[in-house]
This record gives structure tokens, sequence and C-alpha cells, in this order.
């Protein structure tokens, strides 16, 4: 397709443009009281792609082909005339009797191969068309109708509509059953073994990549950047404001929509001749700048929308480094190439999608791995001075750190959070006493209680990302076995270490790697998908692996095993900064003491207190799955009944990422040496909590 795009639609491929959804009556497009479904969105014109896949080890000794159909669906290509004006994907197809003949026909035109291994990848797909050609016209082929499959999927691949006649082919013939619908993953099987993979072979895959749109409404804001080493340590970090709805880097449907492509293409990228800075004028978020502190918006030249804004003056991005990103901008570079300066990121952590606020990137790979190292410490030394075996200690007080990252969230969840009455009423709940040597509190209530949170989170779900906590019996049962096993697993892990370290090229200190090759991480995976898929899918079956209502202990030793498996050690503080009663929705700060996935949301919703809009916990909440636990009674004796089910969207929009949650990362506070002062790093408030202060009841 032409670089410039059809004259008509000024779409390019690649290229990112804002789009409009009409809200119909017939659309089912409806909101959420207080997060709004995205009546505006930001879309990816299709483009070419080429995947890059070094062969795993399951694959290694088979063919391509039976690679490919038993673990890919097909995606077939839009007509040209639907590129521009549309963003939903055509639909992916896992029937072999389409993605054979399609996969045939890439291997023959070059769009799938083998690297170094082009030539053969050709003849092979030439021999598989002769080969299905042959047997096709040998026997009856169901045929996919237009009703389960796109018309566009038979493009150059007249093999999966063709209908034949039925002709007496010898032994395939009877090996496929005489009068029978074609089996075509064992007439693969039948087949000469051809481009069979081995350990070091690339796979290429050329394909027409259909992005999903994400919400657009804030642009990213950059609040610093150093072009220069900061601080004794010498770090260098890029700190921006993550809107919710954008994922942090490429994984999925999600590529050029993701916050590490975005700065990317925009300073010194593949995108950088298509914006231009200009100041901004309007409102930045209802944010009061500090005097001197210029606010500039960087917009698309064609389509005149804010992708990204920068605060310029003392406390934020320095004018000498604006200086540099804006010269990144200004080059004129080509869209297949940029220019000699370009901004490189290097991911320090993630956000989910739909959380906000404060995001760290490193400039250069020493600065993320420093920066990583701190934000990933889990150690429990710190839970274990304010917790026990049987709970957490009534008004101890929590310990701070003079190295390392404290990480503070603000949440909006339903009903009245009252810690005292939680500590009370719950297991593994406890008031504790807080106070960070760099924090300055944003809420004016003078409270210092906060609420212990001492509960260990395992994966319910791997697929799904899906979190739970067991009850009180449970975490008691397992922080004994886990303390009987304590000196064991410390011992094996301090040998482990010592070895790893004998086995370092170099003396220089750095982050030891987790896993040392591909196969060790694939293991991995493989363990964590035998944990949670096989409970899964006895749960959804029906089968005798549920649970009862008041109780997380499964009914079967091997159910028990897989989820007490999953599980850390877990521990968040939280305090209430106000109430609304109208909404009967109260705004909190967490602390993590820990690191876990989903550990704000998952704590929040086993005291009873879910995140607004956080459908996901909700809807768990609201069920009888391992996930409530034996908190499931004390949520409906003592919590208003939430919305338990996801709002429908419009079918114009049903491909949009994930939507907002009320979770804000709102301030990291970083100690890279005892010497030096705490990096406070702290992105604006949302609209949600910034009067949170004013309508504090005094409560806690």
């Amino acid at each position: 397709m032409d670089n410039q795009g059809d004259a008509d639609t000024q779409y390019v491929p690649g290229d990112r443009y804002p789009l409009e959804l009409a809200a119909t009556e017939d659309s089912q497009l409806v909101s959420t009281r207080n997060n709004e479904l995205p009546r505006r969105i930001l879309v990816v014109c299709p483009y070419r792609y080429t995947y890059r896949a070094p062969v795993k080890g399951r694959w290694v000794g088979l063919p391509l082909l039976t690679v490919f159909v038993k673990e890919f669906a097909y995606i077939p290509e839009a007509s040209s005339a639907c590129l521009a004006a549309t963003f939903n994907a055509p639909q992916a197809c896992l029937d072999p009797r389409v993605t054979i003949p399609a996969y045939v026909n890439e291997l023959v035109n070059g769009a799938l191969r083998l690297h170094g291994r082009e030539a053969e990848c050709r003849a092979a797909g030439r021999a598989y068309t002769e080969e299905l050609s042959r047997i096709l016209h040998s026997t009856t082929l169901a045929l996919a109708t237009r009703e389960s499959f796109p018309a566009s999927v038979g493009h150059e691949g007249a093999l999966c509509v063709r209908e034949t006649q039925r002709v007496q082919d010898g032994e395939r013939g009877e090996a496929l059953g005489e009068g029978s619908e074609v089996d075509l993953i064992s007439l693969l099987n039948t087949f000469p073994p051809r481009l069979v993979l081995r350990q070091r072979d690339v796979i290429l895959h050329d394909v027409q990549r259909h992005e999903a749109p994400m919400p657009f409404g804030e642009p990213l804001l950059i609040l610093r950047y150093d072009h220069t080493t900061h601080g004794a340590s010498g770090h260098r970090l890029l700190v921006l404001k993550k809107p919710c709805g954008i994922p942090v880097h490429p994984s999925g449907r999600c590529r050029k929509n993701t916050v590490t492509s975005i700065l990317e293409d925009v300073f010194g990228g593949v995108d950088a001749h298509r914006y231009h800075a200009v100041p901004h004028d309007g409102d930045d978020g209802g944010s009061t700048l500090e005097p001197g502190v210029q606010s500039i918006a960087i917009r698309h030249k064609l389509h005149d929308f804010e992708l990204i804004r920068v605060w310029v003056g003392e406390g934020y991005v320095s004018c000498s480094a604006w200086e540099e990103l804006q010269a990144m901008i200004q080059q004129e570079t080509s869209p297949v190439g940029g220019g000699n300066a370009k901004l490189k990121v290097y991911v320090v952590h993630r956000l989910d999608s739909g959380t906000s606020g404060v995001l760290l990137f490193g400039l250069d790979s020493t600065s993320a791995r420093m920066t990583a190292e701190l934000l990933s410490q889990k150690d429990d030394k710190d839970v274990a001075e304010i917790s026990s075996s049987e709970g957490v200690a009534a008004n101890s007080t929590a310990p701070t750190k003079e190295l390392g990252c404290t990480k503070q969230y603000l949440a909006r969840v339903h009903g009245r959070f009252d810690a005292a009455k939680i500590a009370e009423d719950q297991h593994n709940c406890s008031l504790v006493s807080y106070t960070h040597s760099s924090q300055r509190s944003a809420c004016n209530s003078g409270s210092v209680g906060w609420l212990c949170i001492d509960r260990p989170i395992g994966c319910y779900s791997y697929h799904d990302s899906l979190y739970w906590c067991p009850g009180a019996p449970q975490i008691n049962s397992w922080l004994e076995e886990r303390e009987k096993n304590g000196m064991v697993e410390s011992s094996e892990r301090n040998h482990k270490e010592s070895e790893e370290t004998s086995e370092r090229p170099s003396p220089i200190r750095g982050k030891r790697p987790k896993y040392k090759n591909t196969d060790e991480l694939e293991a991995k995976h493989t363990r964590m998908k035998k944990l949670t898929i096989g409970l899964r899918g006895a749960h959804l079956t029906g089968e005798e692996t549920d649970y009862d209502e008041g109780n997380i202990e499964c009914q079967t030793s091997t159910g028990e095993r897989q989820l007490r498996e999953t599980l850390k050690r877990a521990t968040t503080l939280v305090r209430r900064w106000s109430y609304d009663e109208d909404l009967d929705e109260s705004v909190v700060e967490c602390v993590l003491l820990t690191g876990r996935t989903h550990q704000v949301r998952v704590h929040l919703a086993s005291v009873g207190h879910p995140i607004v809009d956080d459908h996901k916990y909700i809807h768990h909440l609201s069920r009888n799955t391992p996930f409530t636990g034996n908190y499931r009674k004390e949520v409906k004796s003592r919590s208003p009944p939430y919305p338990s089910t996801i709002p429908h969207v419009a079918s114009n929009c049903s491909s949009v990422t994930t939507q907002g949650i009320f979770l804000h990362a709102w301030r990291y506070t970083l100690q890279y040496k005892n010497s030096e002062t705490p990096e406070t790093l702290e992105a604006p408030l949302p609209a949600w909590a910034k009067n949170a202060d004013l309508r504090s009841d005094g409560n806690h």
C-alpha cells in the first residue's frame, strides 16, 4: 500500500488517529456512574509487520506448517477499502480447512518463512500445494460457509473454498476414510516431513497488523527527563503520568498504542515527522502549575490531537532537557527510519492498563536495572517486624525503609472504609502507625491510623490474570507450613545463589538473571498453567472441585495443593482520606510493603471494599468461586450491593482495550543510597481524589 495513504481518507498505514464513537439507541453503549466508557478512542491504521519468533523447545523436530496450524489462528487481510475507516480486526480462524491452505499460500509467496531457509520454504509451499490439490480432488471436503468465516479468507487460497468430487485415491483415500469429511490435521501427518524446525531457527511471518484501539482522553504527561546523570548513583530516568486505558509495553494486540512505542516513535522515531510541539493553552487536568512552569503540547500535524504533554520548568523537565526532546521531534525523519538522535526507554516497572499514575523508565540499561531492583524488593523482613504467624499486633508500628522504594497508591472504593471496624471483625487485619521520613500528606485530616492487611495472595487463573486471598484457617496453616520449611528453603536458596554467583563471568555487581535460558522460563509458565488451568476448568465444568460458600478449602486435596502453591506473602497499609455519603464511596491511600500482582485490588476486595469500576474483582465477589473465601459472608452482611457485571459495550467498540478503574499510582519514594536525599516522584492527583481532603469527615 502507498505510504502516503488514500487521498480520500488521508490515513497512512501505522499512523494514529482519533475516532469519535457515536452512541445510538441500539448500541448498548452504557456507562458506569463515575467512569463513562470511551466516546473517543485512538486508532492505529492497519500496517504491515513482520513477527520474529525463535523456535521454542517444544517445536524442535516438528514441521513448520504443523506448528502453525496447531498453535496459531489465521487472521485474513482486510480488503483495501476497509483499511482506513475501520479498527475492528478480521475474525481469526482456527479451522484447518482455512488455516492449512492459507499458510501454504504464505509459504509459496514468502510471507511465512525461516530465516536463512527462504528458498526451501517456497519449495515446500509448492510441494504442499500439489499434495493438497491432489488429495482434495479425491475426497469430500466440508466447506466453510460465509456465515462462519469472513469472505476475504480465500484470497489466493481457493483450496479452502473449492468443492470437489470424490474419487478413489489408493492408500491415502483409505486413510482419510471413504465418504467421510477430510481430517486435515491427520492429513498433515501423511505428508513427507518438510521444513523440520531446528534449535536455532527463527520464524518470520509477514502480516497485516490490526491493533486494538485504546480509550483516548488525557495525553501522556512527561514530568521529568534526565538528559544528564542525576544524584550520586548517576542514574537517568524519564518519569511520566500514565492515563488509564493504555498498556505500558507491546503485548497481544497492542504495539504502537503503548507507552513505550509512543515515546520512541514520536521522539526521533518513525512518527517524529507527524508531530510538532506547541504551547498548551488549555486546562492541565485541573492542576495549577507553579509560576515559571510551562505546559507544552505535542500534537499531530494532520489530525490535530494532543498525544503527549510536557511540563517544563523547575521541579519538572529542565529547559535544556526540553531542548533535547524538542530537537528529536523536529528532525525531518522518513517513515522508514529515524534521525540520528532517538529516544530509547528501558522499562523499569509496569502498571495495569486500567491503572493511572506515575510511571518510571530508565534512559540507559544501568539506570533501569538499579531502579528496578529498588522497586522489586519484596523481602519479608519489613513484614516480619509488624506481623507473626498469629496475625498482626494491634497498634504496632510499621517499618520505614532506609533503602528501597515506598509505593503509595490512591483508590476509590465502595462503602465506608472503617479501619477500626475492619481490624476488629476481619482476620489478619490490625491497626498500625506508619510514617515515612519523606512523606508529606495530601490529606488534611490529621489521622495517623492505618489498617494493615497481611494476607497472602495466590493465582487463581493464570490466563485470566485473576488473583485471590484465602481464609483465616488456610492462612494460618500456610504460615505454619511456611515457617516449618523456612530453614530448608533458605538453605537451598543460599546454596543456589552461591553457585550462580560463582558462575558469573564478570565481578561487576548487577542484577542476577531470574532464568538462565528460555527453557527455564517456559518451564515456569507450564508450571503456572498446571496450577491454575486444571482447577479453573474443573470449576467451570461443574466437577467436584467447587467451593463451599463459606470455605475457601477445596473439596479435593489436589485442588487445595494447586491453590496453596501459588500463595505469596503480601502486606498492604490502608487509611481513609474521605467518605462521600451520597455515593457511599471512600477515597483511601495504600502503601505497599510487598509488590504482588493486583495486590491493592485483591486486598481491598478481600475486606469488602472493592475498587470502583474494578469489575473483575467486583464480579468475583458476587459469585461462589475460590476467590471469595471466608470473607464472602462478611461482605454480604456489611457491604452494599455492588454492580457485579461488566457493562455492555457498543458493538463498534467491542475491541477497545481495558477500561480504567479508580486506582492511581500516586507517589514513589526512591532511596538509592543512605547518603542521598530520597527522591519523591509524584503524579498529579486524579480528579476524583483532588478534593478528598475537603470532604474528609476526620473519622478514620
